[in-house]
């Protein structure tokens, strides 16, 4: 799916897609969705085992795994379930560790996928427009320099999310975004905001070089048959895709 890890063969990263059905885990039921996760991470190559999920609750904790998280002989904020072990609490994760896989789940926040290959440090953010304006970019950086990666090492990618055509929103939360206002648009009466705009300009500003930072025009709510999206369909229940990064 992205250039830069077609370049990077010891990196495996993926999103799944509408028709591999939901993949969203919920702490309290566990057992939902289950199947289709596990279908499609066997389809990928992928022991269900070896993957940590975030729990996605759009705050900015970042959660540095290890084996023993996996082992459960780590953190007590993890959750087993029948395709993993889930992080409670974050929105990101990184490891230094081989053959782990993070993921989060996403139906229209921005996942970035994000691997520094000198330090061998890899990592995944789910950036809602909430994380974004409260700094779960930074906080990621920050783990993965902690674990050793070097911000100009790295590399970014940004998957399928909702572009600024149909990211609307009110008048009520403009003032979150006044930091940002040259990624605002005001047209026909209506205010749209550019949030994969915002997330290259706050990774610049960490030391991030823009050629190492790859976008994507794909929109979660334009391609309705290829992706969930929760804006669109305003599900009762959230339905929603994983993206997945490991190291072989």
């Amino acid at each position: 799916m992205f250039d830069f890890f077609k370049q990077l063969p010891e990196v495996r990263t993926v999103v799944s897609e509408k028709k591999d059905g939901s993949m969203k885990v919920f702490p309290e039921r566990p057992e939902e969705n289950s199947e289709n996760r596990k279908e499609f991470f066997s389809g990928q190559g992928i022991v269900p085992d070896r993957v940590v999920s975030a729990d996605i609750v759009h705050g900015v904790k970042v959660g540095i795994i290890t084996s023993q998280d996996v082992s459960h002989n780590g953190r007590s904020s993890l959750i087993r379930h029948n395709d993993g072990t889930m992080i409670l609490g974050t929105d990101a994760l990184v490891t230094k560790e081989k053959n782990l896989f993070l993921s989060v789940t996403v139906a229209d926040c921005l996942p970035i996928f994000l691997y520094d290959p000198v330090a061998e440090v890899i990592g995944i953010a789910h950036a809602g427009w909430r994380g974004i304006v409260d700094g779960v970019i930074g906080k990621t950086l920050e783990a993965m320099v902690g674990c050793g990666a070097r911000q100009e090492n790295i590399f970014v990618a940004f998957g399928p999310s909702i572009q600024k055509c149909h990211f609307e929103i009110g008048v009520d939360i403009l003032s979150r975004f006044s930091k940002y206002e040259e990624f605002v648009v005001r047209k026909n009466g209506k205010i749209s905001v550019d949030l994969q705009g915002i997330a290259m300009e706050q990774l610049r500003g960490v030391g991030v070089p823009e050629k190492n930072i790859e976008t994507t025009t794909l929109c979660t709510f334009c391609e309705k048959e290829k992706f969930f999206s929760y804006r669109r369909d305003k599900p009762e229940k959230i339905e929603a895709m994983v993206a997945v990064i490991g190291m072989k």
